[in-house]
């Protein structure tokens, strides 16, 4: 396990089947940039969620609704805050009866999730379980056994959830009972990155991301495949080289649809008639952030990224914070923000790509995008730590 994660740290990946024959990083990381501030964020409230997700490969995220920032640890505690950080109500789903049929090494493992919707918090576990919790209470309203391994969030869309497993099973549930309705398996390469990407329901279709490198559209009332359209091909000589999984969350706007795979293609696809509108080569597993006519992401090197949302074109490429395992980026107004494994929260010009500002939060690191709300910006790190702050 040591090696392991030291390839992860190394990568930012975990691979399902790739092992390290060295203790020796694969990339040495940049050094943390040094700038003047040019504005000093405002923090609001600090809160801990249980231990966090510690150094093990997460997509856990925090989600809010009109009231209330919901967040939950790996081992089992789910928690409510107002937006003042003041906690509602707290649920460690290891005291639940029959915990143990749940639980390994006394851990629930929950890293598929958080989703507020239908009055309800909904997660998945790496135990291959699922589970619904009332919103205002935090109490269990139903548990559901998955076919495999939950790590991504589900999607909610009319009365139901849409679900995708690591073992590559795509299911619909009923948000209410949890009964599931059509469970469809798809076929998966031998070799996979550790992630999968959020499904994406819009007017009747889900459009998937999927670990062979394509992206996907499926019937929203039956799970049959319509369309599929491929972002990489796998091909090298290396284990790496050989991956080309489709783990970001395609964006739709309008009639068209963005996604990007490891080792492959940046893609814009018109959805009306199916045909590719641009493709461009770059290799990325975190999810995209769109905002007007631009498409930021970060690559598999860290380097954070404009696009064009029109032509596909580079505006700008941030390349001072290569293989510091830098997260999805968020938008807020003027700014791009990004943070890193050494726990640096970073406030980049969306303009020009040149750092605005940085605090250093958390020595654990940081390993998810932060959330933008209407007023504040949540970020949640490794250690468990749950921080917002004033929107510039």
């Amino acid at each position: 396990m040591k090696k392991m994660y030291q390839v992860i740290v190394a990568v930012g990946l975990l691979l399902g089947l790739v092992a390290c024959s060295s203790d020796k990083p694969v990339h040495t990381p940049a050094p943390t940039p040094e700038f003047k501030n040019q504005f000093h964020p405002q923090k609001l409230w600090e809160v801990s969620i249980g231990d966090g997700v510690g150094n093990y490969y997460s997509q856990l995220r925090p989600v809010v609704d009109d009231q209330h920032v919901y967040a939950a640890d790996r081992a089992g505690t789910v928690a409510a805050f107002d937006l003042q950080g003041k906690r509602i109500w707290r649920n460690d789903l290891t005291d639940l009866p029959d915990s143990k049929q749940y639980t390994k090494d006394s851990s629930l493992r929950i890293s598929g999730g958080l989703l507020a919707a239908n009055q309800m918090i909904y997660l998945g576990t790496e135990n291959a379980d699922f589970f619904a919790l009332d919103a205002a209470t935090g109490k269990l309203k139903w548990h559901q056994s998955m076919p495999g391994e939950v790590i991504a969030a589900p999607t909610f869309s009319s009365g139901n959830l849409y679900v995708i497993t690591n073992s590559g099973h795509l299911l619909s549930m009923d948000a209410t009972t949890g009964r599931i309705q059509w469970n469809i398996s798809l076929d998966q390469p031998a070799l996979t990155l550790r992630g999968k990407a959020v499904p994406v329901v819009t007017n009747g279709i889900i459009i998937l991301g999927r670990s062979n490198g394509s992206v996907s559209i499926f019937s929203q009332e039956s799970g049959q495949q319509l369309f599929s359209s491929q972002l990489a091909i796998s091909g090298g000589t290396t284990q790496l080289e050989q991956l080309v999984d489709a783990d970001s969350q395609p964006v739709v706007v309008g009639s068209e649809l963005y996604a990007v795979a490891y080792n492959g293609s940046l893609v814009a696809i018109n959805l009306q008639d199916g045909q590719r509108v641009w493709r461009r080569t770059y290799s990325a597993y975190q999810d995209i952030a769109v905002s007007g006519g631009e498409i930021f992401m970060t690559d598999s090197r860290s380097h954070v990224i404009d696009v064009d949302r029109f032509s596909g074109q580079p505006k700008w490429q941030l390349s001072a914070l290569q293989y510091r395992n830098v997260t999805a980026p968020a938008v807020d107004g003027d700014y791009v923000l990004v943070g890193d494994q050494k726990g640096y929260l970073y406030w980049i010009n969306r303009d020009t790509g040149t750092f605005v500002s940085k605090l250093e939060l958390d020595s654990d690191g940081l390993y998810i995008a932060p959330l933008v709300t209407e007023n504040e910006i949540i970020i949640q790190t490794r250690s468990g730590k749950l921080i917002a702050f004033k929107r510039a």
